[in-house]
């Protein structure tokens, strides 16, 4: 019960630095005390303005009451009655009283809560120092002449994979002749090659009916080298005869390929100011954590941390993806849907 107890807090106490509860560490009291509030898109510094109330020291503010009021009761929130009034008031000091109770818990120190405290302050003392607006066009136009191969969309093929593992229990031999077989089933029409390798396939793409999708020269997670360089060298509607890689036999079919295409910046103008943005914001990072690792002081038992047991983690599947809260943002592959009229606007 304790520990389901403590999850509960962890969870509220997230959701409540989200929206600005640690900033409750202000002394109470005055216009001189703030919080911070976390809108979808940014983030916005609000006066708590006129203490109206405290709960154990913590002060709950005017400019708190309304903004809670607007958002729980938007369409009364103008003609509260003193009943609702007491309401609003209330749920505040709920707030504040879960989230000192998960304070004086210790929960501040769970790594998930932790997490969610390093994307706030990212977001606020970081990421909002870049912003669209502080990109001149000739910014725009220097950065685009700078990354130019960047912005060039890279030839690329959808391609479907079938694969035969060969193991200690399935020779070489046996792998290549299921192969084969299945060859002889697609029949050298693309449009059999899913519904075989739905079946049959012990690829990572067997429920895609082995489709890759649009695979750049680059390759893909899972997929081995050799069988990227053989749809590479295919045209659309080809399929190939098995072959031997990545520990089996594999089958190619390549549904259609694009070549190259170099966009012009007005094309790109969109992209190359989310590209500029994320590499300034990046280099802010950079300079952020050099500044606070100078000034920390860093005690490390390195006994301790070489005596520690790594298990690995089991396998992910790599159509999915899990992001590092700990990381910076990065600029989103560039890709053929790219508009050039896609700014990004600040709030």
């Amino acid at each position: 019960m304790a520990t389901e107890s403590l999850r509960s807090f962890a969870v509220l106490t997230a959701l409540f630095l989200a929206v600005g509860g640690c900033a409750g560490e202000q002394a109470p009291g005055g216009k001189g005390a703030r919080h911070d509030v976390h809108l979808p898109e940014s983030t916005v510094d609000l006066e708590i303005g006129k203490t109206i109330a405290t709960i154990d020291g913590m002060p709950v503010g005017e400019n708190e009451f309304t903004t809670h009021a607007i958002g729980t009761r938007p369409r009364t929130a103008a003609s509260l009655t003193p009943e609702e009034r007491k309401e609003v008031l209330d749920e505040l000091l709920d707030q504040k009283a879960l989230y000192l109770e998960a304070r004086r818990q210790g929960l501040d120190r769970d790594p998930k809560v932790q997490a969610q405290m390093v994307q706030i302050y990212l977001r606020r003392q970081v990421y909002n120092q870049v912003r669209s607006n502080d990109f001149t066009e000739e910014d725009l136009r220097d950065f685009y002449e700078a990354h130019r191969d960047d912005f060039i969309i890279p030839e690329k093929v959808r391609a479907r994979r079938l694969f035969i593992k060969a193991d200690p229990i399935r020779t070489q031999a046996e792998a290549e002749a299921v192969a084969k077989q299945a060859y002889a089933r697609i029949g050298g029409k693309i449009d059999n090659f899913n519904e075989v390798a739905a079946e049959i396939s012990e690829g990572p793409y067997r429920g895609r009916g082995g489709d890759l999708g649009m695979i750049t020269r680059q390759g893909r997670t899972g997929v081995p080298d050799e069988v990227v360089e053989r749809a590479f060298g295919m045209q659309g509607g080809q399929i190939s005869e098995p072959f031997y890689a990545g520990g089996g036999y594999n089958i190619v079919g390549v549904m259609f390929r694009r070549e190259a295409v170099e966009r012009t910046f007005e094309q790109m103008r969109g992209a190359v100011l989310r590209r500029a943005k994320a590499e300034r914001q990046s280099q802010v990072y950079e300079d952020t954590l050099a500044r606070l690792r100078e000034n920390a002081k860093v005690d490390i038992d390195q006994d301790a941390v070489d005596a520690i047991e790594i298990r690995p983690r089991p396998e992910i599947n790599p159509i999915g993806s899990k992001l590092d809260p700990m990381k910076p943002i990065t600029p989103p592959e560039l890709d053929e849907d790219e508009g050039h009229d896609d700014e990004d606007g600040d709030e």
